[in-house]
Order: C-alpha cells, then sequence, then structure tokens
C-alpha cells in the first residue's frame, strides 16, 4: 500500500491507497484522479488511459506519467509500500 504525499519538485502530490484503486491528487489537475491496477506495479487512469499512469518499481523512486510528461516523485514522508 502506498499512502502520503510526494512531490516532484514542482508540485505536490497526495497519493491515497484504497482496496483496489489509488487516488492521486495534484492541486493543478483539480478533482483526485482514480487510477486502477492494471500489470504489477502498474494503474492507469480509467478515464484518461491516455493521460495519466502512476508505476512503481522496486528500487526507483514512484513515477507518474502525465500527458506526455513523467514525474519522478520524491520519497512519501510516512509513505509504506506493500
Amino acid at each position: 500500500m502506498l499512502s502520503g504525499f510526494c512531490n516532484d519538485g514542482l508540485f505536490e502530490f497526495k497519493i491515497e491507497a484504497g482496496r483496489s484503486d489509488v487516488r492521486v491528487t495534484v492541486a493543478p489537475f483539480g478533482d483526485p484522479i482514480e487510477l486502477w491496477k492494471q500489470a504489477p506495479g502498474t494503474f492507469i487512469s480509467t478515464l484518461r488511459p491516455d493521460t495519466f499512469r502512476l508505476r512503481l518499481r522496486d528500487g526507483s523512486p514512484p513515477e507518474f506519467d502525465w500527458m506526455e510528461h513523467r514525474s519522478y516523485l520524491r520519497p512519501c514522508p510516512g509513505a509504506k509500500q506493500n
């Protein structure tokens, strides 16, 4: 499970992990973005699969893809990954 606040040096990210989904809130993007698990360590937006993706890989910072951009998230204080 991954929950907490992160940043990429530009934006603050709030990540909330549910039982089967993850919600990512980034202030400039408005409402929380709901992501559903696809492949191991990959979560995709059901409403905009071509726009938003979160990837979790062992030994690497979380990656959040938005449109043609990729944010490498700095460690989330107090976040746990299971």
